[in-house]
């Protein structure tokens, strides 16, 4: 979890957010879950002592067997949770959340962006609705994961995958 609120701190609103629910949610390790990958439990070295003060020190994890979205979560899948539980995003109570200007070539507030309007007010998600899903805390992703009965990974399983298990 400190992870996830040094991130949320150091991104802008709605950014933190399309990283965490990208990863997916993790299962424990039943065989034959569907779109799950089962990625094998091991040992690697997390961390760094050369990089970031948050990053340190390296040290050793050991992970079991876990089970990890084989893709990104969608706007259809997103759109299911969220008809079904009326789950409103922090972004959408916010009013905004963080948009991409290619203009300036960076991050600015996008006043009325939130997953239904990626773009904003007057965009939609309806024609990429095999997109992955964006503008979602990690509360929103934690919260869709718990609807599927499964969690986010954690910081481990998620650097653990990323490397190629």
């Amino acid at each position: 979890m400190q992870w996830v609120t040094r991130l949320r701190r150091t991104l802008p609103a709605g950014l933190a957010i399309s990283a965490a629910l990208a990863c997916g949610c993790v299962g424990p390790a039943a065989p034959g879950a569907p779109g799950m990958l089962l990625v094998p439990g091991g040992e690697f070295t997390m961390g760094a002592n050369d990089g970031l003060p948050y990053e340190g020190p390296a040290h050793t994890v050991a992970l079991d067997d876990f089970l990890l979205d084989r893709h990104e979560v969608t706007n259809a899948q997103y759109a299911e949770f969220a008809d079904a539980t009326g789950h409103v995003t922090e972004s959408e109570r916010l009013g905004w959340s963080g948009v991409f200007d290619p203009r300036r070539g960076g991050w600015t507030r996008g006043d009325g962006a939130d997953w239904r309007h990626p773009s904003g007010p007057g965009s939609s998600h309806r024609d990429m609705d095999d997109y992955p899903v964006v503008h979602v805390s990690w509360f929103d992703a934690a919260a869709y994961c718990e609807w599927r009965g499964a969690r986010l990974p954690t910081e481990a399983e998620f650097e653990y995958a990323a490397r190629g298990g």
